[in-house]
C-alpha cells in the first residue's frame, strides 16, 4: 500500500513505498507488490507467490526490500493461507536425498560383533544405543543422523 513504509538501514529511513498496484485496494490504499519500490529506491524482493496482485505477488507485513529492511503495513487487514486445490507458485525447493545407513561392527579379525551393546554419541553430545544383531549391524539410521556420530563406544559381553 502507498501508506506502507519500509523499516531499513539505508538514507535515513523509515520510507514510503512510492508506487502500488493501480486496481487493487485495501482500506482504501493502493495495495504494494513484489517490484514495487520505496523512496530510498530499494524494491520489495519477497511476498506472497499464492496472491498475486497485477500479476506480482503481493507485499504483506514483514516484507524484504532489497536493501536489507522490511515492509511495515499501513492496513489491519488479515491474510489466510490456501488450504487446497491448485495455486500459482513455486515448485519446492529439491531436498537433497536422504538414505538409511547400518554401521556394521567387527572385530580386528573381521568377525561381526554379534549381540553386542553400543552407544553412538552425536555432535552436541545426544546419544543413541541399541545392540547388534547377529552380523554385528546397528540398527538403519538416517543419513543426517549418521553424519552426526562422532564416537562409538562398545560393550563387550
Amino acid at each position: 500500500m502507498i501508506e506502507k513504509q519500509v523499516a531499513c538501514p539505508c538514507n535515513g529511513g523509515p520510507h514510503r513505498i512510492v508506487s502500488a498496484a493501480s486496481t487493487t485496494f485495501v482500506d482504501g490504499l493502493p495495495v504494494a507488490r513484489v517490484g514495487d519500490r520505496s523512496s530510498c529506491g530499494a524494491s520489495i524482493v519477497t511476498g506472497l507467490d499464492w496472491y498475486p496482485i497485477e500479476g506480482a505477488a503481493a507485499a504483506i507485513h514483514g516484507s524484504k526490500t532489497s536493501c536489507g529492511g522490511v515492509v511495515i503495513a499501513a492496513s489491519t487487514a488479515i491474510t489466510g493461507q490456501p488450504r487446497g486445490g491448485a495455486i500459482a507458485s513455486s515448485p519446492p525447493a529439491i531436498q537433497p536425498p536422504r538414505y538409511n545407513r547400518r554401521v556394521v561392527f567387527r572385530d580386528e579379525y573381521g568377525a561381526p560383533l554379534a549381540h553386542e551393546t553400543y552407544r553412538l554419541v552425536l555432535e552436541g553430545g545426544e546419544t543413541k544405543e541399541g545392540q547388534t544383531n547377529a552380523e554385528g549391524e546397528a540398527e538403519l539410521m538416517d543419513s543426517d543422523l549418521a553424519a552426526k556420530v562422532v564416537d562409538i563406544l562398545i560393550r563387550s559381553n
